[in-house]
């Protein structure tokens, strides 16, 4: 475990813009309902048509910005995935003696 650590503390700067990818997009996931809501409220009950076309466009830049974070998120994990991958299977081999 602790050589793993060593692993994980010289990529921190990777693992920390995973991380904030992550919670950015959690987010976006958690605003998108919020406009839902306002397009009913708003829009179809109010008859406020003038709002449909902003909240539409913050859908769409909501869809764009997860997206990106998607990929903000997974690209760092996917290459220190194949870093630590030949250091941890030496490591399993080592220690069980295969």
């Amino acid at each position: 475990m602790k050589k793993i650590s060593n692993y994980i503390f010289e990529h921190k700067g990777k693992y920390l813009l995973a991380i904030t990818s992550m919670i950015i997009a959690v987010t976006l996931d958690l605003m998108s309902p919020q406009f839902t809501k306002h397009i009913i409220d708003d829009v179809i009950v109010g008859k406020n048509i003038a709002e449909l076309k902003y909240l539409l466009l913050g859908i769409f830049l909501i869809g764009v910005g997860r997206c990106i974070l998607n990929t903000l998120k997974n690209t760092p994990l996917i290459v220190l995935a194949r870093i630590l991958e030949v250091p941890c299977v030496r490591t399993f081999l080592y220690v069980f003696r295969i």
